[in-house]
């Protein structure tokens, strides 16, 4: 079991406490009270696990009064926490509310609350006469990290309009917060923007869509290098959106679904966006638009993927080199093989002037509805088909190599979404298949070897993991389309074991 102390760092009062300031150290410099009146000690800046449980939590108050003065301690914002009245000595000593394996009157107390900024202890006293001076207020939390399987963030309820659910848009992150979206609920039942904390805590709605906005349609989600804008597709439109909520815009209309992707390209920071069929190069502003490549463009037919669509408007992988992209997409490979497409933009002056493509198969690896990944050093491309793992040469496609093939019953089956890769390790989702068969997440190094699953998928935790990963403080995040208490999916978290 391991334990924290804090002490808080913001305080607030009401009538009847004077220097409240100097409860945040330890220095026999006194908040004092002769009267009635609380004293609120908030935003303690606790950090615990959100994979953790909590064993208890005891608050320390050091102080002194005349003819021993009672004094209640209670915890704020947590529910059913309980007033304990106690004395405070005539010389200056310790009294304590709580302990290593109890909080008083609050059972369900969660890892949330407790790393709130709103969470604290509220100092009150009824009485009058004589005074009562305290010295310092810390919090200590008990806590035990769980850190074998995945823990439900926050469940959604499909069925209510305020906090409806299914999350189809993989999540991101800033390095500090997490970001995604839903396909039901907010105020018009449409769906809606959210950040949270990676602790889970401090949930916050930044956009509510309507119905022209068309978030019924799988959406997509990315930040800017600088992580102050969100740029999103619903549906055929492109939008923006600061990472506050603020200034919502959109920008452009694709006139079929896509996923987006940011990069800074040259001098221009630009928008890759993957329909079915085109890539689309777009300005931040909306200003500027080139189709990049097209798959029915007979100019492309010697690349043999005319008719064979890219797989399911996910992410391009993409890198810029001066004023130059390359583009690594896969084809889905329907009704032929899949083919791994790599095409190269020229700028000049922040317009394109030269498109260069090429393409190598996949053959053998079946369905791909999922992006693929580059390696750190840019050589290797790594990818998901439905069934399997694999790796090839980035530069030309070769030495296409099958890292695992994946037991649908006991592994899963259908891997979707965009992989992660951690140092030498890749992690992934399969929608379907595993003990539950609601879907997997597994882990296997580059060289094809360790292949685990890290969890299997059950009513409890949510299935259908939709939206990918997402990797923040040594954690995975996701979120998944279906099951959690109220069946509207969840958000849920897991350690990453590195």
């Amino acid at each position: 079991m391991a334990s924290i102390t804090k002490t808080p760092r913001n305080i607030g009062t009401r009538p009847g406490w004077i220097g409240a300031i100097n409860v945040k150290t330890q220095n026999r410099r006194f908040a004092y009270t002769s009267g009635t009146g609380e004293m609120i000690t908030k935003n303690f800046g606790f950090a615990i696990p959100i994979n953790s449980i909590i064993n208890g939590i005891k608050v320390r108050v050091r102080g002194k009064s005349t003819s021993s003065q009672n004094l209640s301690i209670r915890l704020r914002n947590v529910t059913d926490a309980i007033n304990v009245s106690n004395v405070i000595p005539v010389t200056i000593g310790n009294v304590f509310y709580g302990s290593a394996i109890s909080v008083p009157g609050a059972a369900g107390i969660t890892v949330a609350d407790i790393n709130s900024n709103q969470f604290g202890v509220i100092l009150s006293r009824t009485s009058t006469g004589g005074r009562i001076s305290v010295d310092v207020v810390d919090v200590t939390v008990y806590y035990t990290v769980i850190s074998t399987d995945a823990a439900v963030v926050k469940n959604f309820q499909n069925s209510s309009n305020q906090d409806g659910g299914g999350i189809g848009t993989r999540l991101i992150t800033d390095g500090t917060k997490i970001y995604g979206a839903t396909n039901l609920g907010g105020t018009n039942n449409y769906g809606y923007l959210f950040s949270m904390n990676s602790d889970g805590a401090n949930f916050r709605v930044l956009h509510n869509f309507v119905n022209s906005q068309g978030v019924f349609s799988p959406p997509s989600l990315t930040i800017s290098g600088d992580g102050t804008m969100l740029y999103g597709s619903n549906d055929s439109t492109l939008y923006k959106i600061s990472t506050i909520g603020t200034g919502y815009e959109e920008i452009y209309d694709a006139g079929e679904r896509f996923s987006v992707t940011y990069l800074d390209a040259g001098d221009n920071t630009r928008l890759y966006l993957a329909t079915s069929t085109k890539i689309i190069a777009v300005t931040t502003d909306g200003l500027t638009v080139d189709i990049v490549f097209d798959v029915d463009d007979v100019a492309w037919s010697l690349l043999g993927v005319n008719g064979n669509s890219f797989g399911f408007w996910e992410d391009v992988a993409v890198i810029e080199s001066g004023a130059t992209a390359i583009i690594w997409v896969p084809t889905y490979g329907y009704p032929t093989v899949s083919k791994l497409v790599q095409i190269t933009v020229y700028f000049d002056t922040g317009s394109i002037y030269n498109v260069q493509a090429s393409s190598s198969s996949l053959s053998g690896l079946g369905q791909i509805r999922a992006p693929v990944i580059l390696s750190n050093d840019q050589l290797t491309v790594y990818g998901t088909s439905v069934s399997a793992i694999f790796r090839a040469d980035a530069e030309d496609g070769a030495n296409l190599t099958t890292l695992h093939s994946f037991n649908n019953s006991t592994e899963g089956s259908f891997s979707y979404g965009k992989m992660l890769l951690i140092d030498t390790t890749l992690f992934g989702v399969c929608l379907q298949g595993g003990e539950n068969n609601g879907g997997t997440l597994w882990k296997i190094q580059t060289d094809g070897s360790g292949f685990e699953v890290m969890h299997h998928f059950a009513e409890s935790t949510g299935i259908t993991p939709t939206a990918g990963l997402c990797y923040l403080d040594n954690n995975l995040f996701g979120g998944t389309f279906d099951g959690g208490l109220f069946n509207g999916g969840t958000l849920f978290v897991i350690n990453s074991g590195i």
